[in-house]
């Protein structure tokens, strides 16, 4: 048989590690150093911790303090509500530049509003415009074929607008594939043009601030075009041709640069906006 168990006792303890440390331990010092550096700090008194989560804030009941006219907007689903403002861009498809911008209010129907203002303003009738899955809406595909353009809309899954009447042409397909270069533009905003966080408060300034991005970012893609076009010596036939001369040149050789191709770029393309 085994002996008794005499030492058990002395096995388990109910003090606490608090009671074991004497008072005038030096890691005590330290631990209320960790302790005041590990707390969370005051809330100061004019920016106070607030714990929204569970609550329901509307434009009609909450406003901005900073920027009165500034809505909250998600990116997508899942995505948190931010304070922002929607720009908008009109983008040509065979350079990559930018036609027109705008700045409106972050609504639900922004998008499809500002779009339609742009086209009046800057595409002559019998133009084409392409657009993602988001417009292909009734009420917008209505408005933009009363401005005489043609949507080129990427279909929905199911109830699209669209029909083999425009898909079934092969600018609709190049439109499906240049729409994608907006995206550059909005890109090199933010990280060039310094729109990722903005400086200006109200509608009137942010809009100025996006037009001079898109300012700046024509003059990047012009210098960009510039640089693919080689510097070599195109034939320019002459203005009149006639066989009564037989001792006049028939050909005039000018020197093209790079750039006389992109100011005749910029006039030809821009020409309705101004």
């Amino acid at each position: 048989m085994r002996g008794p168990d005499e030492q058990t006792q002395h096995m388990f303890s109910d003090l606490s590690p608090e009671q074991r440390v004497p008072a005038d331990h030096p890691l005590r010092a330290i631990r209320a150093l960790t302790d005041a550096a590990r707390s969370e700090p005051p809330d100061a008194p004019g920016n106070p911790t607030v714990n929204f989560h569970g609550e329901s804030r509307r434009h009609d009941t909450h406003q901005s303090t900073t920027d009165g006219e500034a809505m909250l907007h998600k990116k997508g689903k899942g995505k948190e509500a931010q304070l922002a403002y929607l720009g908008h861009v009109l983008l040509d498809n065979r350079a990559g530049l930018v036609a027109n911008v705008c700045v409106t209010h972050a609504t639900g129907t922004a998008e499809r509003e500002a779009v339609t203002i742009l086209l009046e303003a800057s595409v002559p009738p019998g133009s084409t415009v392409g657009a993602d899955k988001g417009y292909d809406v009734v009420s917008f595909v209505a408005d933009v074929r009363g401005l005489d353009v043609t949507l080129h809309v990427a279909q929905k899954a199911r109830w699209s607008t669209g029909d083999g009447r425009t898909t079934r042409h092969p600018g609709y397909a190049v439109s499906g594939r240049k729409r994608k270069l907006v995206e550059q533009v909005f890109g090199w905003m933010k990280t060039v043009g310094g729109l990722r966080k903005l400086r200006h408060r109200g509608v009137e300034l942010v809009d100025w601030t996006v037009t001079f991005a898109a300012a700046a970012y024509n003059l990047v893609r012009l210098r960009n075009l510039g640089r693919r076009v080689p510097e070599r010596r195109l034939t320019q036939s002459c203005v009149r041709r006639g066989p009564t001369d037989p001792t006049r040149p028939r050909h005039r050789r000018t020197a093209v640069t790079p750039m006389m191709l992109t100011r005749s770029l910029v006039y030809r393309r821009f020409s309705a906006a101004c």
